[in-house]
């Protein structure tokens, strides 16, 4: 909040500021903070189509950064663009081999179809709910297996 209050202003957009900006909106979108959700949206969103790593050699990675942009979406309140930015972060972090993450991206998309409840929401989401357990089972990431069982 100290952050978000000074309007994320005299951060430097360094190798560590993109990760630190997708986990903020990952926070902002889980507490429900709109205004700091939709702000972070706004610095995000020319990053979407990029992976999101740490390090100069990209020692870690948390997936499409199209993904962190549809959670502010969500929380934001603009569903549709939070549903294409969640199916962009699928399609990339498939693409690039980074099944979990996809899994993960699927779980979001899967909880915003299940609250929009649009014609074919609910399948959908059932669906994509056993896409993502069925990734995390075989990969042994118990956590998101988990996420997808509850």
């Amino acid at each position: 909040e100290v952050a978000a209050a000074a309007g994320f202003g005299g951060r430097r957009r360094d190798s560590h500021w993109l990760l630190a900006a997708c986990r903020a909106a990952d926070c902002a979108a889980k507490l429900g903070h709109e205004a700091i959700a939709a702000h972070l949206r706004e610095q995000l969103l020319p990053y979407a189509g990029r992976q999101v790593v740490l390090g100069r050699v990209a020692t870690i990675s948390i997936g499409s950064a199209a993904r962190y942009v549809g959670l502010a979406e969500a929380a934001a309140g603009r569903t549709d663009a939070a549903v294409e930015q969640l199916e962009a972060a699928i399609a990339d972090n498939t693409r690039w081999g980074a099944r979990p993450w996809a899994a993960q991206a699927e779980l979001d998309l899967a909880e915003l179809l299940r609250r929009r409840a649009a014609d074919g929401d609910r399948e959908r989401a059932a669906g994509l709910t056993e896409r993502a357990r069925a990734t995390a089972t075989e990969l042994g990431v118990a956590f998101v297996a988990a996420r997808a069982a509850s």
